[in-house]
């Protein structure tokens, strides 16, 4: 019957909620490890008394924090994936013995808030410049980057890119995010050039300028140097984004190519757009998820603070003080 109850699910993150397929791997790995530890721990017991037992989910979330060494954005990852389970079951007309979840005093964790690793206006153009210089195939690279800077796209969007999805003539590309949640973004002028020369470039002995030469039937626009798509792991995006980055000299722990996206939401507050503009414009369906850019917000305050405040300057000359007050003790 356990079985049921998890097939029912996925067949409706799939079908109903339309999820892609890497998060529907994940929501399955991470219930069956669920259902194995109920299992194990209750194993004569169906999944009605894990509904009516809190004490099941708080024994599983002990075991992820304190055996598993699991961290709190992890733990509460798994947390929001069973909340979703039990929810969906306590709704189901098929699953009338349901009644209850014990999800209902289960609270996600804490987590310290940290500023996003990105890039700065420097760093971006050094970045640039340098796929051109250290590229072995810097037409498309420099392509490939410049439409992640110019976008702010996660990195399956990136690898998954059709040529349907792309006006080179308007200026825009159509992207898909999480749960085929469709938005219009706008390329700049030097990444919508970029994508064009690579479009447009054909075969090239010099394969610095070589462009988009499919050996296989695809409309994938960014194809690796086999004439196909990259993987949708975006594993080898990945790996090409870091040996770019360390060969151009702006490689930091922790950079990845979804640093980008954060370097592009840090670069247009920056700049002036707002957050809720910004909340469209990534595609995040909270704007809790977009706040956590307004670091560079409370950056540029602190930066006016410095420079604008009367007694920014104003040092006490300390050895002036101590020159008076040496005088005087005579």
């Amino acid at each position: 019957m356990i079985k049921t109850y998890l097939e029912s699910y996925i067949y409706h993150i799939s079908i109903e909620r339309n999820l892609t397929k890497g998060t529907i791997t994940i929501y399955k790995k991470e219930l069956e490890n669920f259902l194995a530890f109920f299992s194990s721990t209750w194993p004569d017991h169906g999944l009605v008394f894990a509904c009516e037992h809190e004490e099941v989910v708080k024994k599983y979330l002990y075991k992820l924090v304190v055996i598993d060494k699991n961290n709190a954005r992890t733990v509460n990852r798994k947390t929001t994936i069973l909340r979703g389970l039990f929810n969906y079951l306590i709704i189901a007309k098929e699953f009338p013995e349901i009644k209850l979840t014990p999800m209902l005093n289960i609270r996600s964790q804490k987590i310290e808030k940290n500023i996003p690793i990105f890039l700065t206006l420097e760093e971006c153009e050094q970045f640039l410049y340098g796929i051109k210089f250290f590229s072995r195939y810097a037409l498309r690279d420099y392509a490939i980057f410049q439409v992640f800077l110019s976008t702010g796209a996660r990195l399956s969007e990136i690898s998954k890119l059709e040529l349907c999805q792309v006006n080179i003539q308007v200026g825009t590309i159509k992207l898909y995010g999480k749960g085929r949640k469709e938005r219009l973004v706008a390329l700049t002028e030097s990444a919508a050039e970029a994508l064009k020369q690579y479009l447009y470039s054909g075969d090239n002995k010099d394969l610095s300028k070589k462009g988009r030469v499919p050996k296989t039937d695809t409309d994938i626009v960014f194809l690796n140097k086999y004439g196909r798509g990259f993987d949708e792991s975006g594993k080898g995006i990945y790996m090409l984004f870091r040996d770019l980055t360390k060969r151009c000299g702006v490689y930091k722990p922790g950079l990845s190519p979804h640093k980008l996206r954060h370097t592009f939401a840090t670069l247009l507050l920056s700049n002036g757009c707002n957050v809720v503009e910004l909340q469209k414009l990534l595609g995040h369906s909270s704007l809790n998820s977009t706040e956590i850019y307004t670091h560079i917000l409370d950056e540029d305050m602190l930066n006016k603070v410095r420079n604008s405040h009367p007694l920014n300057k104003k040092h006490i000359n300390d050895d002036f003080v101590s020159k008076i007050k040496n005088g005087k003790d005579k």
